[in-house]
């Protein structure tokens, strides 16, 4: 008897040190969690913040260059500044693939599911890419089998098939380049395939491809370019859409890839937390951004030919001078009288003597003494100042940088490097909105 107390002692000495030891390790592991949370805390701010610091030079550096090309008479000095717009663009891309790299890891990326129909997808891609074909003596065919409305995250689709566009022409010299849309009824899922007469990619590197920063090889990196981050946020896209994302290959011959999402009935939205919903002046205008951004970069057609601002005050806030000497310059050239501040305070003085002329605010959020969040605010705060639209500009670009602007009282949102023709589209919508 006293040998099983014994026994049934030594028992329940071992189970409380194990649980200790269980004890232990959870403390640790919940600590390692935590840690790894703050690391990726750490990192979107970071990248934040360092999107906000790439972004500010990069806004005059397109916003000129482009300003410049239109209006030099010198075919030689167009090209170079041509060059200086494309390779501005080329930098704001790889921003924006490293923004959105960090947006889906981090849980922040969310989806907007909407009605569309195909022919709006397919619009836009062979706008882009046709040129592009035509340039290569490459055979380009588009081929909708859908032709019908559909729902689905419009804006993630697109830049799905023009990454897997983009590496088709990249990696395409001869022979032909085609995309199909197809919706297999009985699955319930919508199909869009790339399919290219390229190089093909070696079956040992299929898997590869879809890891970020990842390429076939260094001579392919060197011979053709890029980061290898097209493929790898695709794949990401795809699996926040509830689809998939493969590709078929032969070396020599070419690739297939293919993207397939669920087929929705009605529209539904799902997002990521604390999703707003915009009015329908804000929705329009974010559709007018969505649409001028994916304009032709060599449209002739000039600017002040489209609008008129005549009669028009603008007040441009912001800190940084090579943003205030673009901006005004662009304004100036469509007719618009206008005016400039530093900082917040000096954009409240000259409202207190230039306020009842002022149509429209062009508001920097990043600003020393007081910021964009702020100056709005108190703009706000003042029933007078009512009927002056205001649109912030911001190089931060994360989703909540948006409501932010919003709740303090901007109307609508604009991120830098800013694309002249959606700034101009807003600029008239709002004041138009406001003064009607």
């Amino acid at each position: 008897m006293e040998e099983q107390a014994q026994k049934l002692k030594m028992q329940t000495r071992d189970m409380k040190k194990q649980n200790m030891i269980l004890s232990q390790a959870k403390t640790e592991l919940d600590k390692k969690a935590e840690e790894l949370m703050q690391a990726s805390r750490y990192k979107s701010e970071f990248l934040a913040n360092m999107s906000h610091e790439l972004r500010t030079p990069l806004n005059s550096i397109i916003l000129l260059s482009k300003f410049l090309r239109d209006g030099l008479d010198s075919s030689e000095q167009s090209k170079k500044a041509e060059v200086i717009h494309n390779a501005g663009n080329d930098l704001l891309l790889l921003i924006n693939d490293i923004l959105d790299l960090s947006k889906i890891e981090a849980g922040l990326m969310e989806l907007d599911i909407s009605s569309c129909t195909s022919e709006q997808i397919t619009a836009g891609i062979d706008d882009l890419f046709t040129p592009i074909a035509e340039d290569k003596g490459i055979e380009f065919i588009i081929e909708d089998q859908i032709q019908s409305t559909i729902n689905t995250d419009i804006t993630k689709v697109s830049q799905i098939l023009k990454n897997l566009l983009s590496n088709a022409f990249k990696f395409t010299r001869k022979g032909s380049i085609t995309l199909l849309l197809s919706l297999d009824s009985k699955k319930r899922q919508l199909e869009f395939s790339v399919i290219d007469t390229g190089i093909g990619i070696p079956e040992v590197s299929l898997k590869q491809i879809f890891e970020a920063f990842k390429q076939v090889d260094g001579s392919i990196s060197r011979e053709y370019g890029g980061t290898g981050l097209g493929l790898s946020i695709s794949l990401r896209f795809a699996k926040l859409l509830d689809g998939e994302l493969w590709v078929d290959s032969v070396e020599g011959q070419g690739s297939t890839f293919v993207l397939v999402v669920p087929y929705r009935d009605t529209m539904k939205t799902h997002t990521g937390s604390n999703r707003s919903h915009s009015s329908p002046v804000e929705t329009l205008s974010r559709q007018l951004v969505q649409t001028s951004a994916e304009q032709a970069v060599d449209d002739e057609e000039k600017l002040s030919k489209q609008y008129n601002f005549k009669g028009k005050t603008l007040l441009l806030v912001d800190d940084d001078s090579r943003n205030i000497f673009a901006l005004l310059a662009l304004f100036q050239s469509v007719g618009a009288q206008t005016l400039h501040a530093l900082n917040g305070q000096e954009a409240l003085d000259l409202l207190v003597d230039s306020g009842e002329f002022i149509d429209l605010i062009l508001m920097d959020i990043m600003m020393p003494e007081m910021d964009g969040y702020e100056t709005i605010r108190k703009i706000r705060q003042d029933k007078k100042y009512d009927a002056i639209a205001i649109i912030a500009m911001t190089t931060k670009a994360m989703d909540e940088d948006r409501q932010k602007c919003f709740d303090a009282g901007a109307n609508d949102y604009i991120a830098k490097p800013i694309n002249e023709r959606s700034l101009m589209q807003l600029s008239q919508l709002w004041i138009e909105k406001m003064k009607g």
